[in-house]
């Protein structure tokens, strides 16, 4: 009795384990699907790119590989869009900018 409940523990663990696997890979995978949006239009800021970076900078935090597609997609936003800003940083609200500048401020900055 005790070997088959070590054994029902352990696959417990196993399924879990695999659950999460999904689960974060379902999340990187979004996570790519809306870099994509926004690296899609390298010059321009059709309405669905704010929403998408302010979504972006929320889930940078999921894991590390997150925060490095993150930040990569910002760089290069912030690369393409760069003579163009003055005009384009109106087409986002104020939430929406803070949170592009907060990932693209290094934390060292004001240390």
């Amino acid at each position: 009795e005790a070997a088959a409940r070590v054994k029902a523990e352990a696959e417990a663990a196993a399924a879990k384990e695999a659950k999460e696997k999904e689960v974060q890979r379902a999340r990187i995978s979004s996570v790519q699907a809306l870099s994509a949006l926004v690296l899609a239009f390298p010059y321009d800021v059709p309405p669905a790119v704010p929403p998408a970076i302010a979504l972006l900078a929320r889930h940078s935090a999921l894991s590390p590989a997150a925060d490095a597609i993150v930040r990569h997609t910002f760089t290069d936003f912030k690369r393409t869009h760069a003579d163009m800003w003055e005009r384009q940083r109106d087409l986002f609200e104020r939430e929406q900018l803070d949170a592009f500048n907060d990932i693209m401020v290094s934390p060292d900055y004001f240390c």
